[in-house]
């Protein structure tokens, strides 16, 4: 695999259970979430402003908070959005091409995908 991107075709909707500061949101209103950046925190739009929390104060749809204080669960996503994580892999005759690796509603999806050894290649230098 030469990279990866995370298409979202329609943002998540997640409702807040728990004040939050920056921006000022309160239980009950609904906000947007996008994607997951590189130091796991979810990126979320609410009020005008992208702003971030971390991914263990977001509870995923169906799931349990996973704290033993259920305030530290900030979030909860009541409606899965589209999303798309999309390949570029280089063939065997040395063409770079995209390939949609799977297309998701849950993130939980994200890691059962047909493509898990797309990149397996045993004289690879390990990349």
């Amino acid at each position: 695999m030469l990279s990866g991107a995370n298409i979202i075709r329609e943002p998540d909707r997640v409702l807040v259970t728990q004040p939050l500061v920056q921006p000022s949101l309160k239980p009950g209103d609904v906000i947007l979430r996008y994607g997951l950046n590189a130091s796991d925190y979810w990126n979320f739009w609410a009020k005008g402003v992208w702003f971030t929390e971390y991914i263990d104060q977001v509870v995923e749809k169906n799931s349990p908070c996973e704290w033993p204080d259920e305030r530290a669960c900030y979030v909860k996503v009541i409606q899965n959005g589209a999303k798309e994580w999309w390949l570029q892999v280089k063939t065997r005759n040395g063409r770079t091409v995209w390939v949609l690796a799977s297309k998701y509603a849950d993130i939980k999806d994200l890691g059962n995908t047909a493509f898990d050894g797309v990149c397996a290649d045993p004289e690879a230098d390990g990349d």
